[in-house]
């Protein structure tokens, strides 16, 4: 059955939406096009969707006509995976801040399946839709369209956790993110891969993380709370014990230190072998955001060490490569002795920086 795979928590389950063969997508809509959800248990499906109908593209491989005839979910899902794709060459081009490794293949660089999901999801274009008895409620839409042109322009206020960081049970793991004034929206996406769940159970997570956010006015945003009612995150409410993807999206949010957070709520298996410890890794997306550095944490790890000293040498002899390779931090954040620059006369600087200590 279909429908039963497209519930699996870990994949990217894909909706369809009509567009009427039209540039105009107001009226776009759901109309009875493809499978919805939600999930048995609750959990937000599909995750993603993309176009029903009047789709063209060609008709067999022994001649060049074309076809509209092609369609339905079996069009909107190898649509969707191509976008995945490009977003596959773009993180293989590095231009999220991510380390890359010289190779031909862009797969080479992959991040992880998590991590994918996570970014896609962050930033495509959701259906504006009101309740959830709209025709392109939550469930039917997903979280939106796959936006590749809105991804490439946010490359640069991006944070990315690629399932770096292990939680335990009921740990809590902060990140510190600031919004620049007249930011029109804020977007935080929680991403895990869970187990498999048990084939009798009513509910099909087994680890619970959730995704709480602060504002720098101490408000708190919790994970999908409202979400199926409409596209922006109401503070308050409560976290999310169901799903595996959860988001916060914010407009207009006010400018200053924000605070993320993924919670441990309920781990009780182990989903990363990789340590001896009961845990589970995450991905986490944020957007609309530049990270809370130190002066000196010239490689924007979030600590001030002897690490920085590269990017410290690097900044002095090739700026445009520093600028590339860390594209969320700023040479100046190394200038000690106030010069307002950094050169091979600042041995202050170069101390400063040797030491890892202010």
């Amino acid at each position: 059955d279909s429908d039963v795979i497209a519930f699996a928590k870990n994949l990217v389950s894909v909706g369809a939406v009509r567009h009427f063969n039209t540039l105009d997508i107001t009226d776009d809509a759901w109309s009875n096009a493809g499978s919805i959800g939600p999930a048995p248990d609750g959990r937000i499906k599909p995750d993603l969707s993309f176009w029903f109908d009047s789709i063209t593209t060609t008709s067999n491989l022994s001649d060049i006509s074309y076809t509209t005839d092609f369609g339905g979910t079996s069009a909107a899902t190898p649509i969707t995976a191509g976008f995945f794709g490009l977003f596959f060459q773009m993180w293989n081009d590095g231009i999220f801040g991510n380390p890359v490794v010289p190779s031909p293949f862009a797969f080479d660089n992959r991040p992880h399946m998590s991590t994918s999901k996570a970014m896609m999801i962050n930033t495509c274009t959701p259906y504006p839709f009101v309740g959830n008895t709209a025709d392109l409620t939550r469930s039917h839409q997903g979280w939106g369209r796959p936006d590749v042109q809105r991804l490439y322009d946010l490359h640069n206020r991006i944070f990315v956790v690629d399932e770096s960081d292990t939680i335990q049970n009921l740990e809590t793991h902060s990140y510190q993110l600031n919004v620049a004034e007249d930011q029109p929206e804020f977007r935080a996406t929680l991403v895990y891969t869970d187990l498999p769940g048990v084939p009798v159970s009513s509910q099909h997570r087994i680890n619970d993380l959730t995704l709480r956010v602060v504002s720098p006015n101490r408000t708190i945003y919790w994970g999908n709370n409202g979400m199926m009612e409409g596209n922006v995150t109401p503070p308050g409410g409560s976290h999310d014990s169901i799903n595996t993807v959860e988001n916060v999206w914010i407009n207009n949010p006010m400018p200053g230190q924000w605070t993320v957070q993924v919670i441990g709520s309920e781990i009780v298996a182990d989903a990363h072998l990789e340590t001896n410890e009961v845990d589970a890794d995450y991905a986490l997306v944020v957007s609309g955001v530049s990270p809370v550095l130190l002066d000196g944490d010239l490689n924007c790890d979030e600590y001030v060490n002897g690490l920085d000293v590269a990017a410290f040498v690097l900044a002095l002899t090739d700026l445009g490569s520093y600028e590339l390779a860390y594209p969320f931090c700023d040479s100046r954040r190394g200038d000690f002795n106030g010069s307002g620059n950094l050169d091979l006369a600042d041995i202050d600087d170069f101390v400063a920086v040797l030491i890892g200590n202010l």
